[in-house]
């Protein structure tokens, strides 16, 4: 099993699915219900990571900046990018965590 996992979520409507398509189509639904565009591009990709085979939400990042453009580039740039960030998160609160390993004070020179 994969250590993450990425989804897609729109909030207004309350859809999520491993499937961009699939929530787009739930969207263009309610867009033509509601008759307004405002939820076009609320479109989130969250990042779970799997612990003992149970998924938890980890990360999310919109797709789509004000202008209908994607915040990435990609949707692969998207899922780059919350990876690295999670893995920096991850390494930077495990070294706080950690004992120091450096020497100590009485024999560090300054």
């Amino acid at each position: 099993m994969k250590q993450y996992q990425f989804k897609f979520h729109s909030e207004i409507i309350g859809f999520t699915s491993p499937d961009i398509s699939k929530v787009r189509r739930e969207i263009d639904k309610r867009v033509e219900k509601e008759k307004t565009d405002a939820i076009k591009r609320d479109i989130e990709l969250h990042m779970y990571e799997n612990i003992e085979g149970i998924p938890r939400l980890v990360s999310t990042c919109y797709l789509y900046d004000g202008h209908g453009s994607l915040i990435h580039g990609s949707i692969n740039e998207t899922k780059r990018y919350l990876t690295e960030t999670w893995r920096y998160h991850k390494n930077r609160s495990h070294s706080k965590t950690r004992p120091s390993t450096s020497c100590g004070q009485e024999y560090c020179q300054t």
